[in-house]
């Protein structure tokens, strides 16, 4: 940076511009000025921007309890870490993202310390992490977000500059991907990188430098949108949780696999208000979410009822039923007035149940309401369909699954002669399971 005499303000301007300048200064002066001046670009203490995408089995370990692993990270590499929230993962991924601001040496530093935690991990199969193969082969790998442009340089003609690149860093892989994802506004890419601990830094070195003096990365960690994903919640009876589930949630692993979803079921106790069904959330391609219902669906219609359910009648009933939870909304908006919305779709895909619950089960705050759907198979396979369309879009549906505050539980216990006991249950607690549909509670 150079003061021009008769110019107050400070300008960082070209090297041939600052000559000229210069020059001509010089002249109308009379003051010497030796033509090549010397320029000096100085990024020292320019901020550099990085994103990177992180396997979800990793975020939990990286983040720690209470965030203390991430805020160790940010005082020991001197830089500015930020997590893209839960479900804001980037595009044709489930990882999420994360920005990394400080000056170069400090982003360089923190990339490094983060893939060598992420390669010695211990990866072992969980409901974040069905597929433990891949995760493996995931731990040598990292992910730069770039932007388009930048990304596309990078990848050169015919994929010219992506192979120099593997061949000069000798890396196992060294992908540019520039196809369109999702949308054609969307602007960035993602860049994988494979091999030798050693060759994988020194090829993160030279990315890092192109991206702090390319383009600037964009700040933007909300990706929910950009993805278009669907969600969905469903409810389940208490009885099919458990096979659902399976032992260690194997079942629920496998059917993630697959589907390719995301699943989650409401903690133990959290039920949806008016019931005592556990909630599951379903994420992902709307194709796949479908398959996944229908999967479900297929499964609880053949599943043995166990002898301790109080009401057999009701749950076989219930397992030729899907109930959807919903926004208020669309619920009401589906409903429609007096009903006839509902009773039209009832009457097109031909059930025998479709009813949508509006009412408000405790609190003017709760937004959302259930849908039951019941009838032959296909026809409630078709009225599921054309909800799922519906929902996905319309109003995103809330990923909470926290029910307890919701349903005001109150826990009360009281003491019984031992005489009164026997008829107040009654032959299979049948006179026990009527009081507690009637007023609503859960059988203790």
């Amino acid at each position: 940076m150079f003061r021009i005499p008769g110019v107050t303000s400070v300008l960082r301007l070209p090297r041939f511009v600052l000559q000229r300048a210069l020059l001509e200064s010089s002249s109308a002066t009379g003051a010497e000025v030796e033509q090549e001046v010397p320029v000096k670009q100085n990024f020292d203490n320019e901020q550099t921007r990085i994103k990177i995408t992180l396997p979800r089995w990793s975020v939990g370990p990286l983040v720690g309890p209470k965030y203390e692993n991430l805020i160790q990270m940010e005082k020991d590499c001197k830089t500015s870490l930020q997590l893209s929230k839960w479900g804001h993962v980037f595009p044709g991924s489930l990882e999420r993202v994360l920005l990394i601001e400080g000056e170069a040496e400090n982003v360089l530093k923190t990339i490094h310390k983060i893939y060598d935690t992420v390669r010695v991990m211990e990866v072992s199969e969980s409901l974040n992490n069905p597929n433990p193969d891949a995760a493996k082969r995931r731990q040598n790998v990292i992910r730069f977000i770039a932007p388009l442009s930048l990304a596309d340089d990078l990848k050169g003609l015919e994929r010219g500059n992506e192979s120099h690149i593997k061949t000069k860093f000798k890396l196992d892989q060294f992908n540019v991907y520039t196809g369109k994802l999702y949308d054609k506004d969307f602007k960035e890419r993602v860049i994988h990188i494979r091999g030798d601990e050693e060759n994988v830094k020194d090829a993160v070195g030279f990315v890092v430098e192109r991206l702090s003096s390319g383009p600037q990365v964009d700040r933007n960690l909300k990706y929910q949108l950009v993805n278009k994903l669907t969600r969905i919640k469903i409810t389940l009876p208490q009885w099919s949780v458990g096979p659902l589930i399976g032992p260690k949630y194997e079942n629920l692993i496998q059917m993630e696999k697959d589907c390719k979803t995301y699943l989650q079921f409401s903690a133990k106790g959290h039920f949806f208000p008016g019931s005592t069904e556990r909630v599951l959330l379903i994420e992902g391609d709307i194709e796949n979410v479908l398959k996944t219902i229908h999967k479900i669906y297929d499964t609880v219609r053949v599943m043995e009822i166990p002898e301790s359910v109080n009401n057999p009648d009701a749950a076989k009933t219930r397992q030729n039923g899907i109930i959807l939870v919903t926004p208020l909304s669309f619920a009401e908006n589906l409903k429609g007035i007096e009903g006839e919305n509902e009773s039209e779709t009832r009457t097109k895909f031909k059930l025998d149940q479709f009813k949508v619950v509006t009412r408000q089960p405790y609190g003017t705050d709760f937004k959302e309401r259930v849908i039951h759907i019941g009838g032959d198979e296909e026809n409630v396979k078709d009225a599921v369909g054309f909800l799922v369309e519906r929902l996905s879009s319309g109003p995103l549906v809330d990923s909470n699954l926290n029910y307890r505050c919701i349903n005001n539980l109150t826990r009360i216990k009281i003491t019984l002669p031992r005489w009164s006991v026997g008829p107040l249950v009654g032959p299979k607690y049948e006179n026990l399971a009527v009081v507690c549909w009637a007023f609503n509670w859960t059988e203790v």
